[in-house]
């Protein structure tokens, strides 16, 4: 089963939404900008420090058209690819 979560403010600062299934931790944010940048990960960045090894995977939902990979299991995906797949 899986849980959600809203990041607590100043620890995540920029996170938006953590889920955990099977003791797996998968961070997502969503930003409205056409570009993502590093500064975007910040939060799952914490994230992944805090899950240690049960991190899975960081995404930062974005009006960009490509997948970009921002580090390991971090990547920036085009919103639209919520339809798409």
């Amino acid at each position: 089963m899986a849980s959600a979560h809203t990041a607590p403010g100043r620890t995540l600062a920029r996170l938006g939404r953590a889920v955990e299934r099977n003791g797996h931790v998968l961070g997502v944010e969503v930003r409205s900008t056409q570009t993502a940048i590093a500064e975007d990960f910040k939060g799952l960045k914490a994230l992944a420090d805090l899950a240690g090894r049960r991190f899975h995977r960081g995404i930062v939902l974005y009006l960009g058209r490509q997948v970009v990979a921002f580090g390991p299991n971090l990547h920036a995906v085009p919103l639209t690819g919520l339809w798409e797949w």
